[in-house]
């Protein structure tokens, strides 16, 4: 008995230290992506104030500047583009682009991500069903980040349930996807995204006021296309959401 309470101690240790480097991973992203927009993105947006008051200060002159004043524009309209080269700048460097020449087995990636928050999931009261096929073929790329995209998408469907009175089941789902492709989906049963959220989930800028995981969502997005693959969101018709990720064999 005093074997078993130990080995039961020493368990939940390991699921809690599991759980732990799963948020500190999280939040390490989360803190790098945020910290690199504000920095580079802080000088096309200074640019464009400037601009913008010139634009207001020609237009309020009488009679009005409007040559001056379109200019004014104009270079409004640059610093916008030059803020979304750098957001998109910023994400291609948190995803390093390269060529990956590792096979990794989906199947052993999937069972270590649900072991790795089984303390979460079994702390939230979350059933998990996990139907994953037989054989699964492998797929070229970083076994870490693809990892890191099946905690995240797990972590946010137990955030999600935690805020709901309904059923709280978890589904990890892989299986083969047409001729040379293998599809994820995690799917839970929470109150869902609203249709006009699901239209820009995956953009941070968007998601970020409506939804605490907006840049993790966004992170998942990018690290998924960096390997040739891609993400989508829908709601379930019984409820809850499901995000699927495909990718190349």
């Amino acid at each position: 008995m005093k074997f078993d309470s130990k080995l039961r101690r020493s368990d939940r240790c390991h699921r809690d230290i599991a759980r732990d480097l799963a948020r500190a991973n999280r939040a390490d992203a989360l803190t790098y992506l945020t910290e690199s927009i504000s920095q580079e993105i802080r000088q096309p947006l200074a640019a464009t104030v400037i601009c913008a008051s010139a634009a207001s200060r020609w237009l309020a002159a009488n009679p009005p500047n409007l040559t001056e004043a379109a200019k004014a524009l104009e270079r409004i309209v640059c610093n916008a583009f030059a803020a979304d080269e750098v957001v998109n700048r910023v994400r291609a460097s948190v995803v390093r682009h390269r060529r990956w020449c590792e096979q990794i087995s989906l199947a052993k990636t999937i069972h270590e991500a649900v072991a790795a928050l089984g303390g979460e999931l079994e702390d939230s009261r979350i059933a998990v069903t996990m139907a994953v096929e037989r054989p699964l073929p492998p797929v070229t790329g970083d076994r870490s980040q693809l990892l890191q995209v099946i905690l995240n998408l797990m972590i946010h469907a137990i955030e999600t349930m935690r805020a709901s009175d309904g059923p709280r089941e978890l589904t990890v789902a892989a299986r083969r996807c047409g001729e040379r492709r293998v599809r994820i989906e995690i799917a839970n049963t929470g109150p869902g995204i609203d249709a006009e959220v699901l239209q820009g989930i995956f953009d941070p800028m968007r998601a970020r006021s409506v939804l605490d995981a907006g840049f993790e969502l966004s992170l998942c997005c990018s690290i998924v296309e960096a390997h040739g693959g891609t993400l989508t969101a829908e709601r379930r018709p019984t409820g809850g959401m499901t995000f699927a990720v495909e990718l190349g064999t």
